[in-house]
């Protein structure tokens, strides 16, 4: 995890965006079903599995990251949704 110094503290950049997402100043980053992500260089699918049920299907082997996790709305997934998938931002 990459953090910053200001003003002798250090603060990673998860925890300020999450500041700023919470305050209003910026909206949290979604996803929806159908987008593809790259992990490790890899390039996954966002499927919805199920009701509400989704994760991530490799582009190439079409085997899943990980199981699925159950999410709020499949057009409008969270950052938060998409880390417990396995997604982490890269």
């Amino acid at each position: 995890m990459v953090s910053v110094n200001i003003k002798g503290h250090y603060v990673s950049f998860d925890d300020i965006y999450d500041s700023l997402v919470t305050t209003g100043h910026i909206r949290e980053r979604t996803f929806k079903v159908g987008s593809k992500v790259h992990i490790l260089g890899s390039e996954y699918m966002i499927c919805q599995v199920d009701y509400a049920m989704c994760c991530l299907i490799g582009a190439i082997n079409g085997n899943r990251y990980s199981q699925p996790v159950k999410v709020k709305t499949p057009v409008a997934i969270t950052l938060t949704e998409m880390k417990l998938m396995g997604y982490k931002g890269e």
